[in-house]
């Protein structure tokens, strides 16, 4: 990495963006008791939409001991907000009861949540630096729809603090990581100013040809597609291991549940983000319906990621009680919303490089979005026979929208095969 676009990249995460229409931090921990066996995995977010004059600061808070989830959001005018962003000393970003301040290395956590009587204040001390996904492609930006945005994040970070829950105080340690991500993004309106489609396109045909470049040439066995899988909803999982690595995967979709993954998947080793894949393929073990939309998310999922003589296996699974984040879009003739579902979790595989493998075990957080047209939930499964056993095809199609079920066979060798069933 040249030292200019590395410090370049640190300037951009350690300050706000106050041009950006949309700017959000993000930090998410999993903490554990000094004293005796407590364990408690937690999320706070401060949104700014800067369009609407305020702040949206939202929690989430999980008791793994007894599997319980407690969760907070609020929308904060600008009057309640305070921000200053003095290069030199980092950021600082206040709203009402939360606090997110800092400076690489270095970035303090705050916020209480009096109705669930929780207060956290914590310190994280990042053992990577910041990375934004795609930064070496199209400096940072991605698309979403025909908006963009840029994502960056610091994948590992070592917490201390203290912590008060249910009128005890604790002193904990534990893991973390932390985002920042800011653009044009309006989940209710994905699309940019007509002045701004010629970085749009630009986003994606870079993006394009680069994965297509990564790709092996190949027919896939089986892939699948959903509605709700739209290009403005991703699978997400971020991973800490035993062995002190750590993962970010992101997957944009674009209409599938099973086969290539057009998405990407970092590994970092130690302080930089050394491995970058992009040919990735996924299946989903385990769906679930959200209670709020009609559209599935996967709760468990596998993913098996290649690149030369490098091959990741990672099976993710959610642990604990489903917190659904949710926006319903009264005023629009298309969409009927978007849903965050969040869970902690756990995820195991294997890192593979030759001839040399090494297990890997650790904990995750798994956030599925999705946006939720009026089509709801539509799905086509389809499993290819391929030579030299045959040549024929598997499907199983189901709508809601139709309210139509169809399952069949088509089968063209070794011998001629037409099944239909509804």
């Amino acid at each position: 990495m040249k030292e200019n676009n590395k410090n370049k990249f640190i300037r951009d995460f350690d300050k706000l963006h106050p041009n950006e229409l949309v700017e959000w931090w993000y930090a998410l921990g999993f903490l554990n008791s000094i004293n005796g066996n407590k364990k408690w995995c937690f999320r706070v977010s401060l949104k700014e939409i800067r369009k609407l004059g305020g702040i949206i600061y939202s929690t989430t808070f999980y008791d793994q001991n007894e599997n319980h989830k407690y969760s907070y959001e609020t929308y904060i005018n600008y009057n309640k907000v305070k921000r200053d962003e003095p290069l030199e000393n980092g950021f600082r970003l206040n709203a009402f009861d939360a606090h997110i301040t800092g400076k690489l290395p270095d970035y303090d956590v705050r916020y209480t949540d009096k109705g669930n009587q929780i207060k956290v204040d914590l310190r994280y001390n990042a053992k990577a630096n910041p990375f934004w996904i795609a930064q070496y492609i199209t400096d940072g930006w991605l698309p979403a729809g025909l908006s963009f945005f840029r994502y960056g994040y610091i994948p590992k970070n070592d917490i201390s603090g203290k912590l008060i829950f249910k009128g005890k105080d604790y002193e904990v340690t534990g893991k973390g990581y932390i985002e920042h991500v800011y653009g044009n993004l309006l989940y209710r309106k994905p699309v940019s100013k007509i002045t701004e489609l010629n970085k749009i396109f630009s986003i994606y045909a870079k993006l394009i040809s680069w994965w297509m470049q990564k790709q092996k040439v190949g027919f896939p066995k089986s892939i699948g597609f959903t509605t709700e899988n739209s290009p403005l909803g991703y699978d997400w999982a971020w991973a800490y291991f035993d062995n002190g690595w750590s993962i970010f995967y992101g997957n944009l979709l674009f209409w599938m549940m099973e086969g290539p993954a057009t998405g990407i998947l970092y590994l970092t080793k130690e302080k930089e983000t050394n491995l970058r894949f992009s040919n990735i393929t996924y299946h989903y073990i385990q769906t679930r319906f959200s209670k709020t939309f009609d559209c599935i998310y996967p709760t468990e999922f596998e993913i098996t990621a290649r690149k030369e003589k490098k091959e990741m296996y990672l099976h993710f699974k959610m642990t604990s009680e489903i917190h659904e984040t949710k926006s319903h879009f009264p005023k629009s003739s298309y969409w009927r919303g978007y849903i965050i579902l969040e869970s902690p979790g756990i995820v195991e595989g294997y890192y593979k490089d030759g001839d040399k493998k090494i297990k890997l075990s650790g904990i995750s957080k798994i956030e599925p979005q999705r946006q939720i047209s009026k089509l709801g939930h539509n799905s086509l499964k389809l499993n290819f026979l391929l030579p030299p056993k045959g040549v024929g095809v598997t499907f199983d199609f189901n709508s809601h929208f139709f309210n139509k079920k169809l399952k069949g066979n088509v089968q063209l060798k070794p011998h001629l095969k037409l099944k239909f069933n509804t």
